[in-house]
């Protein structure tokens, strides 16, 4: 009960926010004990930009430096997106 209270408290950035970070936390989790691969977060699509467009955005790669950062693969984080460290510093 209190934890719905202090969700509808937060205006709807911060509620956003949260919702990316929990994603992204949990999609880190079930890549680091093998139940998820990126093969298989490529196929998902979740570019809109790429999907309507056919290219990849200045964002794309950040989901991916987001999670290699989190599993502490650090090198690999910079390959993905070379701000991926530098927006991890700012959103925590």
């Amino acid at each position: 009960m209190r934890l719905i209270v202090w969700w509808q408290n937060r205006n709807s950035f911060e509620q956003l926010a949260l919702a990316a970070y929990l994603a992204v936390a949990v999609a880190a989790g079930l890549l680091r004990w093998g139940f998820l691969s990126f093969n298989t977060l490529e196929s998902v699509g979740l570019c809109y930009f790429k999907n309507v467009w056919g290219f990849r955005c200045p964002g794309c790669g950040m989901g991916h430096a987001l999670i290699y950062a989190w599993q502490g693969q650090l090198g690999n984080s910079i390959a993905a997106h070379p701000f991926g460290l530098l927006f991890l510093a700012s959103w925590t």
